[in-house]
């Protein structure tokens, strides 16, 4: 071999095969950096690079009248488009305007306040004009675009624009809904402009920082994109939004409403019946938020746990080819997830949210993979004994399990062991046990190494004659409780002291 063009075919395409990013990399700026350089090294390289660097593409929608780059590389490069073939669709992140003001009258006197320490001085009286323009810029720049953008209009836009681009890539498989950070919006935003000036670093100038909230943005727009997708697609990866801030007349809780509002059982399933495996991210505040009111839930369609876990319950579970579930939870307790008004609020954090998530009567995946959530084990047992002959494999990631005092994993690995199922059960530490006849006194403890590595494969066993479930006096009667008030909330009307006319 004498020259770089003499390397085989096959021996190019594993070298720039490792040169692709990682996937949890593979849509962040710069990621592709070496596979660019691959491109300009050598010839022989060329016709590999060209598959893997469109293979991951970034839909970024952030401006009204931002033309997004992938739309116009659709348009215009029809021969380049047939390579992509998994995207993430990105929009802005809220702000939290309102916290930490002080004495600032206006948002844009908060601005300035926050710059003050950037520019050592105490007041704003000790700023020059050249620094009281500074600061101007700066918020029209990296406030103003986050928090009095129309979003209700952005989120429209969004659609239009996912639904015209993503049809034009005729060989999309993978869909995933994303955040554009404000240091990575693209040119020529005025966000943009301002940081190229600067450099990065003074997204973070302000002191007190603003606080950034991406939770309820990222959750419409997943809702967008099960309307917006291509029916080729088989991959989706979205989030939901579990807030604690219930009030449904509130901002980001209107957006929410407006964008559950976007799905049509009878129009857009027939768009999803190609969806193989689905990916949900629940991120918020842990446990199940809703309001304070006994006897009185959240509407299907507003706000809350309930709702939340309803919406995208008829959606997953009315895949007819889905193969492999993800439910990942991401908890928080920061600026996306407070509440406001907590008198209107009544957070149940050691409620088992999945108990709102497991279906009847549907056709099941092959794989179902639970991650960081506190699990009933008779929720457990549901989806196991629910699906005989269909699911395969239940894995079950960083879980705690609410069980009987004295009760452990290696029980209910072999209680599933006793029933007739052929289900591959694996469980990934660290495991938790939260098991005691009193709930609220008791702490959850870590199983031991060995328990944690336990991963066995439950076969086929004769039929066990005890009844299915534990005995009465092994359950809580909270628990009991619990699932019957968060059953009603379910299908209960909203809440009647809430007007119409704080919705529009």
């Amino acid at each position: 071999m004498k020259t770089f063009s003499d390397i085989p075919p096959e021996l190019c395409e594993m070298v720039i095969a490792h040169l692709t990013p990682e996937e949890d990399n593979r849509f962040k700026p710069g990621s592709k950096a070496d596979l660019q350089n691959a491109n300009l090294t050598c010839r022989a390289f060329h016709a590999w690079v060209t598959k893997y660097l469109f293979r991951d593409m970034v839909l970024i929608v952030v401006d009204i009248q931002h033309v997004p780059k992938l739309l116009r590389f659709a348009e215009e490069k029809e021969d380049l488009a047939k390579h992509v073939q998994n995207v993430q669709v990105q929009i802005p992140p809220g702000m939290r305007w309102e916290i930490g003001m002080g004495d600032a009258d206006t948002v844009r006197d908060s601005t300035t306040e926050r710059l003050l320490s950037h520019f050592g001085v105490t007041g704003r009286a000790g700023l020059t004009a050249q620094q009281k323009v500074f600061c101007a810029r700066y918020h029209e720049a990296l406030v103003w675009p986050f928090f009095k953008v129309d979003w209700f209009l952005l989120l429209n836009h969004a659609a239009a624009v996912s639904k015209e681009t993503l049809k034009l890539l005729p060989n999309l498989e993978y869909v995933e809904a994303g955040i554009c950070e404000r240091e990575n919006l693209p040119w020529p935003t005025m966000t943009q402009r301002f940081i190229k000036k600067y450099g990065a670093d003074i997204v973070n100038a302000t002191n007190p920082p603003y606080e950034i909230s991406r939770i309820p943005n990222v959750a419409c727009l997943s809702n967008i994109l099960v309307v917006s997708i291509p029916r080729r697609v088989k991959e989706l990866h979205v989030t939901g939004a579990n807030l604690s801030d219930v009030r449904e007349w509130a901002t980001i809780n209107r957006l929410l409403t407006f964008s559950y509002q976007l799905y049509d059982d009878t129009i857009n399933q027939a768009k999803l019946d190609k969806i193989e495996r689905f990916t949900l991210n629940i991120r918020g505040a842990p446990g199940v938020q809703r309001t304070s009111h006994a006897g009185v839930a959240v509407h299907p369609n507003d706000i809350g746990s309930p709702s939340m876990m309803n919406y995208w319950k008829q959606i997953v579970w009315s895949l007819p080819n889905l193969k492999h579930l993800r439910v990942i939870g991401h908890w928080s307790q920061g600026a996306d997830t407070h509440a406001a008004d907590p008198n209107r609020v009544n957070p149940l954090p050691k409620a088992c949210l999945l108990d709102l998530f497991v279906p009847q009567d549907t056709s099941p995946p092959r794989s179902i993979y639970l991650h960081d959530f506190i699990v009933h084990q008779d929720t457990l047992e549901r989806l196991v004994l629910s699906y005989p002959g269909v699911l395969e494999r239940l894995t079950l990631s960083h879980i705690t399990l609410k069980c009987a005092a004295g009760r452990t994993w290696i029980d209910f690995v072999e209680r599933m062991a006793d029933l007739n199922c052929n289900v591959e059960i694996e469980v990934v530490g660290p495991l938790y046990i939260w098991a005691s006849q009193t709930w609220k006194g008791c702490k959850p403890v870590l199983v031991s190494e060995e328990e944690a590595r336990y991963r066995p494969e439950i076969l086929p066993a004769q039929p066990s004659n005890e009844p299915l479930g534990l005995s009465k006096g092994d359950l809580w009667s909270d628990d009991e409780e619990l699932r019957q008030e968060v059953a009603t909330d379910m299908h209960a009307q909203s809440d009647s002291d809430m007007m119409d006319s704080d919705l529009e």
